[in-house]
C-alpha cells in the first residue's frame, strides 16, 4: 500500500471458475466493478487512488454458469503521499546563469533543482528546500549547455521529476542585482546573536551579515553558517561609543540552508544581526567601493561624537548598475531610508538606552558615480553606518 495504491489478496477456494470479479466502494455500499483477473489469480493491485483515502473491496469467482457469492469486504486506507511533480518547468539564459521557473505541484512543501550538463552523466542537487517557483542559478560557464529537472518535496517524500528545460549562458550585460531575502535576529546579555530563521543556501550568492551591538565597545570574533568562510568587510564605532556596525560577507558553495550566527569579543547589553542575500553578484569580484563613517565623519573615531537625526555617507560606484548597500545602527529609533532607498529590514533588540537596533537599505546606482548613502532617523542618535558598492 502506498499514496496512491492498494494492493489485495485472497484464497482460491473455487476448483472451476474462470475468473475473478473484484468491486470497489468508497463508502462501503455501494460498489462497482473495477477490474477482472484470470483463473487462478489470487491478487490484484488498484492503482490511481487518492492519497489518505479509505477503499471498500469485494469479490467473487465466475464462470460460464455465473458468478458466486461475495467475499468479505475488505477495507484500506491510502497513505498521504508525496506530491504530483512540477510542471511547466522553462530555463531563460543571460550573461552567466540561468532562470528557471516552474507551476506549482499540489502538496509541495519545498521544491529541488537539479543540474546536469548537457551530455553529462547525470543529475545532481543544485538547491535544496526552495519554497518560491523561480529560481536563478549563478556563475555559470557561457556556452555552456545546462540542463534542469525541479522536484517537489513534502513530509510523505520526493515526485517524479518534472519536464527537463535546457539553455545555454551568453554574454551580454550583467543582469541587475537582485535582494532575495533577510533573516534577522537579536539577543541579550550573550556572547552571540543568530538569525531566527535558516538562509536558502544557493551557489554564489552573496551573504552580508551587518551587526550591531550595545555598547560599541564589543566587537564580533568571527560569523559562521551555511558552510561559508566569512571575512570582515568594515566595522565602525558611533561618535560615542554608544553602539557599534560590523559588516561580514560569505560568498561561494553553501552546504545547505542554516541560520547565520556571530560570535561577539563579550556579552553585550543586546546584540542585533540583520543577514541579507543577492543573486546576480559579481562571483569573484562581489564587493567594490566601502567607506563607513559616524557623527565625527568618515572612518570617525569613537568619542566626541555630538548625537544626530540624520545621516550620510558618501559612496564612490565603480561597476555600472551597481547596488548600493548601507547598514545603520540605530539602537532605539527608528529609521526611513533616504530618497530611492529600499529599506530591506529594520530590528531592535532591547529598550531604552540598553537597545540595539539596526537598518539595512539599498539602491541601484546605474552609472559609476559618487552616491549618498543616508536616512533619517526619529530622534537624535549616536550612529555609526557601513556603506559597500555590490558589483553586478
Amino acid at each position: 500500500m502506498s499514496g496512491n495504491q492498494i494492493d489485495l489478496a485472497w484464497a482460491d477456494n473455487s476448483g472451476d471458475e474462470t475468473g475473478f470479479k473484484i468491486e470497489r466502494s468508497p463508502d462501503g455500499s455501494t460498489f462497482a466493478q473495477i477490474a477482472t483477473v484470470g483463473a487462478n489469480v489470487t491478487s490484484f493491485s488498484d492503482t490511481g487512488l487518492n492519497a489518505f483515502t479509505t477503499y471498500y473491496y469485494r469479490g467473487r469467482a465466475s464462470n460460464g454458469n455465473g458468478n458466486s457469492a461475495y467475499t468479505n469486504t475488505a477495507r484500506a486506507t491510502t497513505f498521504a503521499g508525496p506530491p504530483s511533480p512540477p510542471t511547466g518547468l522553462t530555463a531563460t539564459a543571460g550573461d552567466g546563469q540561468v532562470a528557471l521557473t516552474w507551476t506549482a505541484a499540489g502538496g509541495a512543501d519545498s521544491y529541488t533543482v537539479n543540474r546536469r550538463t548537457v551530455g553529462g552523466s547525470g543529475y545532481a542537487p543544485l538547491a535544496i528546500g526552495v519554497t518560491g517557483t523561480d529560481y536563478v542559478d549563478a556563475g555559470l560557464t557561457n556556452g555552456t549547455a545546462y540542463s534542469y529537472v525541479v522536484t517537489a518535496v513534502n513530509a510523505a517524500g520526493e515526485s517524479a521529476p518534472s519536464n527537463e528545460a535546457s539553455a545555454t549562458p551568453v554574454a551580454g550585460p550583467p543582469p541587475d542585482i537582485r535582494f532575495e531575502e533577510i533573516r534577522t535576529g537579536g539577543s541579550t546579555s550573550s556572547a552571540t546573536v543568530a538569525t531566527a530563521l535558516p538562509l536558502l543556501g544557493v551557489l554564489n550568492h552573496l551573504y552580508i551579515a551587518a551587526v550591531t551591538v550595545k555598547p560599541g565597545n564589543v566587537s564580533v570574533r568571527e560569523v559562521n553558517g551555511l558552510g561559508l568562510t566569512w571575512t570582515l568587510v568594515r566595522a565602525q564605532c558611533s561618535g560615542r561609543n554608544r553602539t557599534r556596525m560590523e559588516v561580514w560577507k560569505a560568498l561561494g558553495t553553501p552546504n545547505g540552508s542554516s541560520v547565520v550566527t556571530a560570535t561577539l569579543s563579550g556579552k553585550p547589553l543586546n546584540a542585533v544581526i540583520e543577514v541579507t542575500r543577492y543573486s546576480c553578484v559579481n562571483a569573484t569580484a562581489p564587493v567594490g567601493s566601502v567607506v563607513s563613517a559616524n557623527t565625527r565623519g568618515v572612518n570617525g573615531v569613537c568619542s566626541g561624537g555630538t548625537d544626530r537625526v540624520a545621516y550620510s555617507v558618501n559612496l564612490t560606484t565603480t561597476a555600472p548598475n551597481a547596488l548600493a548597500y548601507g547598514a545603520v545602527a540605530i539602537r532605539s529609533w527608528t529609521h526611513t531610508p533616504g530618497s530611492g532607498y529600499t529599506e530591506q529590514g529594520e530590528k531592535h533588540q532591547g529598550s531604552g538606552g540598553d537597545a540595539a537596533g539596526a537598518a539595512v537599505e539599498d539602491k541601484k546606482v546605474t552609472t559609476p558615480t559618487s552616491v549618498a548613502v543616508n536616512g533619517t532617523f526619529s530622534s537624535s542618535v549616536d550612529w555609526a553606518a557601513v556603506a559597500i558598492e555590490l558589483r553586478p
